[in-house]
């Protein structure tokens, strides 16, 4: 993922989750394996209020990473 915010030891990144555009939130290993624990879908209204520059960083960050979510479970289908 290209942008990664780190708040409290936590990171968040934009993605594609289940066809939606949400925000994902996950921390990184030393191995670079993500451990995935949760996410949230980012409204039309909430899209319309972003300024460029946070635009810009989602289409960054979503064409790394395709995530499913089914049965309380992630899946990652395809990152950078």
């Amino acid at each position: 993922m290209s942008l990664m915010i780190q708040k409290n030891n936590m990171n968040w990144s934009y993605a594609i989750i289940n066809n939606r555009i949400g925000e994902i939130y996950f921390n990184k290993d030393k191995e670079g394996r993500m451990e995935l624990y949760g996410h949230c879908y980012v409204t039309e209204e909430q899209k319309s209020q972003m300024c460029k520059e946070e635009r810009k960083f989602m289409e960054e960050n979503i064409k790394g990473g395709k995530i499913i979510y089914r049965n309380k479970k992630y899946k990652v289908i395809k990152t950078q």
